[in-house]
């Protein structure tokens, strides 16, 4: 320490402060991501697994008992809705059970921060543009993992939307088919 400015002798320079304050937050900000992706996976598959129980609850109500479809159109809309429904709940489970690897400091990089005299003897500048040449590997990483678990939300949840008009078309198909037309004769 240098007595009149309280400052370390080899001191980080300002650049390196405001490079490791950035990953720091980018880092965190994937991580956050990486939840938030997963969170949105969950409400998806919940959701799915709701729209497959009104399927069926919605088949009972507009077939009856005997659960007999007149027109075969709203029968094939059904099962595609029950098919996108189906896909959006696997994509949902996908992205919340699939861990993308991504690159973190290596455990004999790790011990060697501790044990190795040469880690300790480097220059503060040296040691952060170290450290945040790690976190930058680590966020570019996370990242293209998070991308596709992006893009897997995405896909999950317009699966869903499609599903939600078929369900429509289906049960509009159905309901419109068993109502006898109108037709006034003067």
């Amino acid at each position: 320490m240098n007595a009149a400015t309280s400052e370390p002798v080899d001191p980080v320079s300002p650049a390196g402060r405001i490079y490791l304050a950035i990953t720091d937050k980018l880092l965190a900000a994937e991580y956050d991501r990486r939840k938030a992706f997963e969170g949105r996976a969950a409400a998806l598959l919940t959701s799915s697994g709701t729209m497959l129980t009104l399927i069926f609850g919605l088949t009972v109500l507009v077939t009856g008992k005997d659960a007999v479809f007149a027109s075969p159109a709203a029968i094939y809309a059904l099962i595609a809705a029950m098919i996108a429904f189906l896909a959006s709940a696997v994509v949902a489970i996908v992205v919340q059970a699939q861990g993308y690897e991504y690159s973190v400091l290596s455990d004999d990089s790790l011990r060697s921060l501790a044990r190795d005299n040469n880690e300790w003897a480097r220059r503060a500048d040296d040691a952060t543009r170290a450290w945040v040449n790690k976190q930058v590997s680590t966020i570019c990483t996370m990242r293209a993992g998070n991308s596709t678990k992006a893009k897997q939300v995405a896909f999950s949840l317009w699966s869903q939307v499609a599903a939600i008009a078929l369900l429509a078309v289906s049960v509009g198909i159905e309901l419109s088919s068993r109502v006898p037309p109108l037709i006034y004769l003067p």
